[in-house]
Protein backbone atom coordinates (compact mmCIF):
# COMPACT_ATOMS: atom_id res chain seq x y z
CA UNK A 1 0.00 0.00 0.00
CA UNK A 2 1.50 3.30 -1.03
CA UNK A 3 1.16 6.71 0.63
CA UNK A 4 -1.81 7.78 -1.50
CA UNK A 5 -3.83 4.66 -0.71
CA UNK A 6 -2.98 4.99 2.96
CA UNK A 7 -4.23 8.58 3.08
CA UNK A 8 -7.37 7.61 1.17
CA UNK A 9 -8.14 4.80 3.64
CA UNK A 10 -7.41 7.10 6.55
CA UNK A 11 -9.82 9.73 5.23
CA UNK A 12 -12.50 7.08 4.72
CA UNK A 13 -12.05 5.81 8.27
CA UNK A 14 -12.23 9.35 9.70
CA UNK A 15 -15.42 10.12 7.79
CA UNK A 16 -17.05 6.85 8.94
CA UNK A 17 -15.97 7.59 12.50
CA UNK A 18 -17.46 11.11 12.30
CA UNK A 19 -20.74 9.61 11.06
CA UNK A 20 -20.60 7.15 14.01
CA UNK A 21 -20.38 4.14 11.68
CA UNK A 22 -17.79 2.35 13.74
CA UNK A 23 -18.24 -1.09 12.15
CA UNK A 24 -17.55 0.27 8.67
CA UNK A 25 -14.49 2.15 9.93
CA UNK A 26 -13.20 -1.07 11.52
CA UNK A 27 -13.75 -2.98 8.25
CA UNK A 28 -11.75 -0.38 6.33
CA UNK A 29 -8.95 -0.63 8.88
CA UNK A 30 -8.94 -4.44 8.58
CA UNK A 31 -8.69 -4.36 4.77
CA UNK A 32 -5.91 -1.76 4.94
CA UNK A 33 -4.01 -3.88 7.45
CA UNK A 34 -4.46 -7.04 5.39
CA UNK A 35 -3.03 -5.33 2.30
CA UNK A 36 0.03 -4.27 4.27
CA UNK A 37 0.51 -7.77 5.69
CA UNK A 38 0.32 -9.33 2.23
CA UNK A 39 2.97 -6.98 0.89
CA UNK A 40 5.16 -7.58 3.93
CA UNK A 41 4.82 -11.36 3.74
CA UNK A 42 5.79 -11.27 0.04
CA UNK A 43 8.94 -9.29 0.88
CA UNK A 44 9.76 -11.72 3.67
CA UNK A 45 9.30 -14.65 1.29
CA UNK A 46 11.67 -12.99 -1.17
CA UNK A 47 14.23 -12.46 1.58
CA UNK A 48 13.98 -16.06 2.77
CA UNK A 49 14.39 -17.29 -0.80
CA UNK A 50 17.45 -15.08 -1.27
CA UNK A 51 19.08 -16.27 1.96
CA UNK A 52 18.32 -19.90 1.11
CA UNK A 53 19.72 -19.52 -2.42
CA UNK A 54 22.93 -17.87 -1.18
CA UNK A 55 23.27 -20.55 1.50
CA UNK A 56 23.03 -23.31 -1.10
CA UNK A 57 25.55 -21.46 -3.26
CA UNK A 58 28.02 -21.24 -0.37
CA UNK A 59 27.50 -24.89 0.56
CA UNK A 60 28.25 -26.04 -2.98
CA UNK A 61 31.46 -24.04 -3.20
CA UNK A 62 32.65 -25.21 0.21
CA UNK A 63 32.06 -28.81 -0.87
CA UNK A 64 33.95 -28.19 -4.12
CA UNK A 65 36.89 -26.82 -2.14
CA UNK A 66 36.83 -29.73 0.26
CA UNK A 67 36.70 -32.32 -2.51
CA UNK A 68 39.54 -30.67 -4.43
CA UNK A 69 41.71 -30.51 -1.34
CA UNK A 70 41.05 -34.18 -0.57
CA UNK A 71 41.70 -35.21 -4.15
CA UNK A 72 44.99 -33.30 -4.47
CA UNK A 73 46.13 -33.80 -0.83
CA UNK A 74 46.73 -30.05 -0.63
CA UNK A 75 44.95 -27.95 1.95
CA UNK A 76 45.45 -24.75 -0.09
CA UNK A 77 43.14 -26.15 -2.77
CA UNK A 78 40.29 -25.83 -0.27
CA UNK A 79 40.62 -22.05 -0.59
CA UNK A 80 41.63 -21.55 -4.23
CA UNK A 81 39.78 -24.52 -5.76
CA UNK A 82 36.27 -23.00 -5.77
CA UNK A 83 37.58 -19.87 -7.50
CA UNK A 84 39.27 -21.94 -10.20
CA UNK A 85 36.18 -24.06 -10.81
CA UNK A 86 33.96 -20.97 -10.87
CA UNK A 87 36.23 -19.29 -13.41
CA UNK A 88 36.34 -22.43 -15.57
CA UNK A 89 32.54 -22.73 -15.53
CA UNK A 90 32.21 -19.09 -16.56
CA UNK A 91 34.64 -19.57 -19.45
CA UNK A 92 32.88 -22.75 -20.62
CA UNK A 93 29.49 -21.01 -20.51
CA UNK A 94 30.52 -17.72 -22.13
CA UNK A 95 32.63 -19.20 -24.92
CA UNK A 96 31.13 -22.59 -25.74
CA UNK A 97 27.75 -23.36 -24.14
CA UNK A 98 25.89 -20.06 -23.90
CA UNK A 99 22.53 -21.83 -24.23
CA UNK A 100 23.17 -23.97 -21.16
CA UNK A 101 22.50 -21.62 -18.25
CA UNK A 102 22.81 -24.38 -15.65
CA UNK A 103 26.61 -24.14 -15.94
CA UNK A 104 26.74 -20.41 -15.24
CA UNK A 105 27.43 -19.64 -11.55
CA UNK A 106 26.37 -15.99 -11.87
CA UNK A 107 22.95 -17.17 -13.00
CA UNK A 108 22.59 -19.19 -9.81
CA UNK A 109 22.60 -15.93 -7.84
CA UNK A 110 21.04 -13.39 -10.20
CA UNK A 111 18.19 -15.54 -11.61
CA UNK A 112 17.77 -13.67 -14.90
CA UNK A 113 16.67 -16.93 -16.48
CA UNK A 114 13.26 -18.41 -15.66
CA UNK A 115 14.10 -21.31 -13.35
CA UNK A 116 11.50 -23.97 -12.70
CA UNK A 117 10.31 -23.70 -9.07
CA UNK A 118 12.14 -20.33 -8.69
CA UNK A 119 14.50 -20.46 -5.64
CA UNK A 120 13.72 -24.10 -4.98
CA UNK A 121 14.75 -25.04 -8.52
CA UNK A 122 18.18 -23.49 -8.06
CA UNK A 123 18.67 -25.15 -4.68
CA UNK A 124 17.57 -28.52 -6.04
CA UNK A 125 20.08 -28.09 -8.87
CA UNK A 126 22.92 -27.07 -6.54
CA UNK A 127 22.44 -29.55 -3.70
CA UNK A 128 23.11 -32.85 -5.56
CA UNK A 129 26.39 -31.42 -6.82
Amino acid sequence: MDKYEYNLKLDQMKSRYAEEKYDEAADIADTAGAAGEIAQSYEIQQLIGLVFRYGCFGAVWSLVGMLLSLWTFNRMMAWIGPFIVDYLLEIVYERYFDALKLLYPKEWLVMSWSWPLKDWGICLWLEPC
